[in-house]
């Protein structure tokens, strides 16, 4: 098998925006609790990017994030990168999403401001997000538990996420969520065509499509017959969209 690029930037400048980082295996679960800590106290009043990629971060670490994030109405949270931890799963991402709905319910807030939400894994450090956590987001969307519009990336790759997870986002992105959203990273998980011809059923009967041009599917049960409904539905609507698609050898 072919190694695989990674297809997301993990560089920020500190001068672009606050944004507190680490990486080289160096961040344990206390680390991520002192961040959550410092959140709660008020001493980050202007974080947006919280970028704790390729560290010994855990769910007992992210869970504890979202949970000051939740706690946090006036972060103006854009970018939230957990890629290549130590297992990140569906703890974690039932906790963002509570958390997301829990700000949404707070008065004060006016709009989430997500732009990148990244939790993929690796070949060799893979983590757990299953149909269980990405249809949580899907079902909360909905639902109208919370919008989140302005976010542009999610990437997912390297989890455990099979058709049933692709299906309920593909009836939130139907039903007019995530609307600038041009690149969804689901490379490596265990979605077949299945997944992918719901993804196209939903793109057909969209009230509005996202502006989706960047698709991963590959290493994966994902075929050409998949990959072909897909463009082909977006085309429909008068939009390209690319989608990757390098399968298992």
């Amino acid at each position: 098998m072919q190694a695989r690029r990674r297809h997301t930037d993990h560089t920020t400048s500190a001068k672009d925006r606050p944004c507190a980082r680490a990486e080289r295996r160096t961040l344990l679960s206390a680390g991520a609790q002192a961040i959550a800590d410092a959140m709660r106290a008020g001493a980050l009043p202007k974080l947006e990017v919280i970028h704790l990629q390729r560290t010994r971060l855990t769910n007992r670490g992210a869970v504890a994030i979202f949970d000051a994030l939740g706690e946090v109405a006036h972060l103006n949270m854009r970018d939230i990168n957990f890629a290549e931890c130590d297992g990140i799963g569906d703890e974690a991402m039932l906790s963002l999403v509570a958390n997301l709905k829990r700000t949404w319910e707070n008065p004060l807030v006016q709009d989430l401001a997500f732009t990148k939400i990244d939790l993929s894994g690796t070949m060799d450090q893979r983590h757990h997000v299953s149909d269980v956590g990405l249809c949580a987001l899907a079902t909360a969307l909905l639902g109208r538990d919370f919008f989140l519009n302005p976010l542009e990336e999610l990437n997912l790759s390297d989890n455990d996420i099979a058709d049933e997870g692709l299906r309920a986002l593909a009836a939130a992105l139907g039903d007019g969520h995530l609307r600038k959203m041009t690149s969804l990273y689901l490379s490596a998980n265990k979605i077949t065509n299945e997944g992918a011809f719901a993804l196209a059923a939903a793109a057909k009967g969209a009230k509005k499509l996202p502006e989706l041009y960047d698709m991963r599917l590959d290493y994966q049960l994902v075929g050409w017959d998949g990959r072909r409904a897909i463009v082909e539905a977006f085309k429909e609507r008068g939009q390209k969209v690319s989608v990757i698609l390098k399968n298992l050898e």
